[in-house]
């Protein structure tokens, strides 16, 4: 460990009882400025970010045991925003979300592990909105369910994978 007046300045490296190396942070002035890297037991990253002025910034991304990633996304001064992306364990992606200043906004799809669509969500700063439309695998629609407020509130619409009506359902 490096210190200047103090406070840590460089690489900090710890490391397993086992010596494998643990994590990795860079400091300056007793701050985190830089990369911050984490990994399991055997070694494998499982984790990377960007720190400026002791703030997330920028992007990062998880991996899931064995070293696939798991997740992407990005920090601006210490707050979640940008697209964000996850992955299940083969490699295909599991959700996609855009951030502003930390609330979901937009449409944010999420997906089966075979890669087909699963569900498109409408987030309005934060706020779950509009009609949420969900999927069976083989790709026909499932269901309609309008929200407000993050609340299912209005006529729920179910469907069979043949496409035929299976419910009506009326949330007050």
């Amino acid at each position: 460990k490096h210190y200047i007046n103090n406070k840590l300045d460089g690489v900090v490296r710890q490391y397993y009882p086992t010596g494998i190396l643990a994590a990795q942070t860079n400091y300056k002035s007793g701050v985190k400025e830089g990369e911050s890297m984490n990994y399991d037991s055997s070694g494998i990253l499982k984790e990377h970010f960007i720190f400026t002025n002791d703030k997330l910034n920028g992007k990062f991304k998880t991996f899931h045991t064995g070293g696939k990633l798991r997740e992407e996304g990005s920090y601006l001064n210490g707050v979640f925003s940008g697209d964000y992306a996850s992955y299940h364990e083969n490699g295909k992606m599991k959700s996609k979300s855009f951030f502003i200043s930390g609330k979901i906004e937009g449409v944010s799809y999420e997906y089966f592990e075979s890669g087909t669509l699963k569900g498109e969500l409408i987030y309005v700063n934060g706020v779950q909105e509009g009609v949420t439309k969900w999927y069976y695998e083989s790709g026909e629609l499932l269901g309609e369910y309008p929200y407000t407020s993050s609340k299912i509130h209005g006529i729920v619409k179910e469907y069979y994978p043949s496409g035929k009506p299976k419910a009506l359902k009326d949330y007050i």
